[in-house]
């Protein structure tokens, strides 16, 4: 998986070739809470969602949580802000690239964010006792389950092709390297 994405361009007039659109390494506590937040939301129905609907979920998520800076642009080639809004017009106008990011993005989150949802969803759900299971035996005890860390910390040196990337802070900074990725 490469971070940034490179696509190819979606800004007005198309001022450049390729668009790259940064995602969190790693991604930040918070951000990862958030996320698993909002997609156990979608089980706490009375109709668990489809495969299909789960996916567009998560995905939607990962855009709109996960997405740290782009390089995009507006028809004037001033740098686009990084918001929620934008976000959702890009989904909208662009659903190939906004895939293409998602899928990037589900590659780098799927272990802190999808994986920890469906262990808790095995530990919780019941199973079906078998006949020597059905009486409690006596000193039998459970030992408490351990959990080892579900985030690990990397650092990352920021790749330089020369684009300047617009971040949710508001904040813009200049990269110089000529790796790209489709």
């Amino acid at each position: 998986m490469t971070n940034p994405v490179v696509l190819g361009c979606t800004c007005p007039g198309s001022p450049h070739q390729a668009d790259r659109i940064k995602l969190f390494d790693p991604l930040p506590f918070a951000k990862a809470i958030i996320c698993r937040q909002t997609i156990a939301a979608l089980f706490a129905g009375d109709e668990p969602p489809s495969e299909a609907e789960m996916s567009a979920a998560v995905f939607e998520v990962y855009l709109l949580h996960c997405v740290q800076a782009w390089t995009r642009t507006d028809a004037k080639r001033k740098a686009l802000p990084l918001s929620r809004p934008a976000l959702r017009e890009f989904m909208e106008h662009w659903p190939v690239e906004a895939a293409a990011v998602a899928d990037a993005a589900n590659e780098l989150y799927i272990d802190k964010v999808v994986l920890p949802l469906l262990q808790a969803a095995l530990r919780s759900s019941p199973t079906t006792p078998t006949a020597s299971e059905t009486s409690p035996r006596s000193g039998r005890s459970k030992t408490p389950r351990t959990r080892s860390s579900q985030f690990s910390t990397t650092s990352t040196q920021t790749d330089g092709t020369g684009a300047t990337f617009t971040s949710l802070d508001g904040g813009s900074s200049t990269s110089q390297s000529g790796t790209t990725a489709a």
